[in-house]
């Protein structure tokens, strides 16, 4: 057996068991874990229970998902590559004080936000997702994007700060991908996306 084999066939059942030593008898540590979540390692979570990874969702390895003081939602069939960075917290500023010595008690109240990913999300490698973005259902997130904003359902964004370089399809095959996925009172209007359209079309 070649040196590199047996590294990664080490490495693999090191996974497997810090997987079961982290992961599976932690499980209740978390706000939610849905089913088939699968989650490479390593991996760090900070303040498990403010983490909701709804179900067929998928994080790879060597990311970063912070909660300190906001919620991290990531809904069904949504998937991140690896380094995904998630910060849902903000240093505050007071005249007088080094930043690191203000505690969180001391921080205004809307300084940390949750960072929700909607469903059927692709996020690209070396991705960071900070304080208060949504990204939209069906949105694709470009590698190596710094999200700072909120991103609408279907788009493709990149960049840093990341925003919208174009819609992944027309509105008439959004419509048609939301009418075989989705129940009517949960689709996206035509109207909405008409709208968005037209606003993201105006603002490159």
């Amino acid at each position: 057996m070649s040196i590199s084999r047996l590294y990664h066939e080490l490495y693999t059942l090191r996974g497997i068991i810090n997987f079961g030593k982290t992961f599976i008898f932690r499980k209740k540590r978390f706000g939610y874990i849905g089913k088939n979540v699968l989650i490479d390692l390593p991996i760090e979570f900070v303040n498990p229970r403010n983490i909701y990874l709804y179900d067929n969702t998928h994080i790879s390895s060597m990311s970063y998902i912070g909660a300190t003081n906001a919620k991290f939602i990531m809904k069904r069939y949504s998937g991140a590559a690896n380094n995904l960075t998630v910060r849902t917290g903000n240093h505050d500023m007071i005249v007088g004080r080094f930043y690191r010595t203000i505690t969180n008690a001391e921080k205004k109240k809307d300084l940390d936000k949750d960072v929700i990913v909607e469903e059927d999300v692709w996020i690209g490698c070396n991705v960071t997702l900070l304080s208060g973005v949504t990204i939209g259902r069906g949105a694709i997130v470009a590698a190596g994007a710094v999200v700072t904003h909120c991103m609408p359902p279907y788009s493709i964004v990149g960049g840093v700060p990341a925003r919208v370089i174009k819609f992944k399809w027309n509105i008439e095959q959004i419509l048609q991908h939301e009418q075989l996925l989705y129940p009517e009172e949960e689709r996206i209007p035509k109207e909405k996306l008409e709208e968005l359209f037209n606003l993201y079309s105006t603002t490159k």
